[in-house]
């Protein structure tokens, strides 16, 4: 919720101010900057495109680096913006003619929890937003039992919030 309230002219510096350190220190700084970078934007409510856009630039910079896993994450976020946006088979949906909702979770489910944790509190945003208040459920259900993997991430307060709406 703190990182939410950051002024929109410091959201530059973070999206672009440490590329030298990145070649410097891979890992947790490029992590902590694609979080930021992405996230920040769609927390703080900027308009859809450019979050989109920004999680564009994210998703090549993370496949890139070989972070898939960071990539994951990201993908999620850019489901949901494009659901949003109206550029899936509808609201309740992360489908397109070039996405699987269910081919990408069966494989988040196989990778890393932590994955599986993001793209359930976007699944839990979408379908609480379409009205399917089943689907919300059952999403908020599964991360219950995982939200410790994520307590110190910026989804958290939108689990809380979407959660307490279901």
């Amino acid at each position: 919720a703190l990182l939410a309230r950051l002024p929109h002219p410091l959201l530059p510096r973070l999206l672009t101010g440490f590329p030298p350190l990145l070649a410097l220190l891979p890992g947790q700084l490029l992590r902590l900057q694609l979080a930021l970078a992405y996230a920040l934007l769609f927390i703080q409510g900027a308009p859809l495109n450019q979050v989109h856009q920004q999680t564009e630039r994210c998703l090549e910079l993370a496949r890139r680096a070989k972070f898939e896993l960071i990539a994951d994450a990201i993908v999620s976020l850019q489901r949901l913006v494009q659901a949003l946006r109206g550029h899936t088979a509808h609201l309740g949906s992360f489908d397109d003619a070039q996405f699987s909702e269910r081919s990408f979770e069966a494989r988040v489910r196989e990778r890393f929890i932590h994955n599986l944790c993001w793209y359930q509190v976007r699944k839990l945003q979408l379908r609480y937003i379409a009205g399917d208040c089943v689907g919300a459920l059952e999403a908020a259900d599964e991360l219950r039992e995982r939200s410790w993997v994520t307590f110190a991430e910026p989804v958290v307060p939108q689990y809380a919030f979407y959660s307490a709406l279901t």
